[in-house]
This record gives structure tokens, C-alpha cells and sequence, in this order.
């Protein structure tokens, strides 16, 4: 029989886990819930983004750190982070983390764990949604992965 692990924030509260989230999500839409068991036992053969691989690989060429930050589960965020083919220095979970993006308090974690201040980070978002999390941060805006912005600019995140 498989363990279940649980988390729980600062208050006591059980995070539900990713697979979880997506299950809900599944419902609500009118599908199976069960499909999230089908995600996850396919999230090694995902494919990035096109402009994910190249965007990132420059960054690591000119020797900056890389961290991830997911609401994913712990294993599916190595897993996806294996699929890029650079080295991230960390990748932090919502279950790590104890909040679930946009929770601001995710990507301190990935600063504290990368050991840079806010106005160090490059922000490369992987959707528009995610340029609503790091609400108190200005960021560089180098590129995306997913949102459509693909201009270089320099951008304030709404809410800033």
C-alpha cells in the first residue's frame, strides 16, 4: 500500500497535494478525475516550450543561477526540470514552500535558496498568470515561455 504524505502551513492547515488540485480541476471541468493520475504518470514524456530550452540555456551559459518555481508536486518539478537540459540550482515546490503560486512567499524561497535580492532576479514567467505573483518585486522581464510577451523590457508587476 502507498504512503501519503501530507503538508501543512504555518497555521495547521493540510496543503492539498498537486495531484489533488488537479483532480478537483478535472471534476469541475465535467471530466474524470482519475485523468490527473494519467498527467502524472505521463509528466516525463512533456515536452517544453520551444523558446524554454534556448532562453534558459543562455542564461546558464553566462553563468547565472537557475531556480524553478512550481506548484507542482516535488517529483514532477525534478522531472520537469530534467526535461530542460540545464542545471537549476533549485526548484521549489508549493509543497516546500507551503503556499501555492501566486503566493509571493513561494519565490522568496527561491531567492533565499538562490541567494539573490529581488532587484538580482531575471524573472522568465512561463505564463501571464505567473506575472501576477511577485507583487512587491521589480523585475527584468527577459523573455517567455508561454504568455505571449515576448519582447525584452523591463516591467512592473501588477500590484507592485
Amino acid at each position: 500500500m502507498a504512503r501519503r504524505l501530507f503538508a501543512f502551513d504555518l497555521r495547521g492547515r493540510r496543503i492539498p497535494s498537486y495531484n489533488d488540485l488537479v483532480a478537483e480541476a478535472a471534476e469541475a471541468a465535467g471530466l474524470d478525475r482519475r485523468l490527473a493520475d494519467s498527467l502524472d504518470a505521463g509528466y516525463d514524456e512533456l515536452t517544453p516550450w520551444p523558446d524554454a530550452v534556448p532562453v534558459l540555456t543562455r542564461i546558464a551559459a553566462a553563468g547565472l543561477p537557475l531556480g524553478i518555481v512550481t506548484n507542482c508536486s516535488r517529483r514532477l518539478g525534478h522531472v520537469a526540470a530534467s526535461r530542460i537540459g540545464v542545471e537549476f540550482a533549485c526548484v521549489v515546490t508549493a509543497k516546500e514552500a507551503g503556499f501555492y503560486k501566486p503566493d509571493p512567499r513561494t519565490y522568496r524561497l527561491a531567492l533565499e535558496q538562490l541567494g539573490v535580492s529581488p532587484d538580482r532576479c531575471l524573472f522568465v514567467a512561463g505564463s501571464a498568470y505567473d506575472l501576477f505573483a511577485p507583487r512587491r518585486w521589480v523585475c527584468r522581464l527577459i523573455g517567455t515561455t508561454g504568455s505571449g510577451c515576448r519582447r525584452r523590457k523591463t516591467c512592473r508587476v501588477p500590484g507592485a
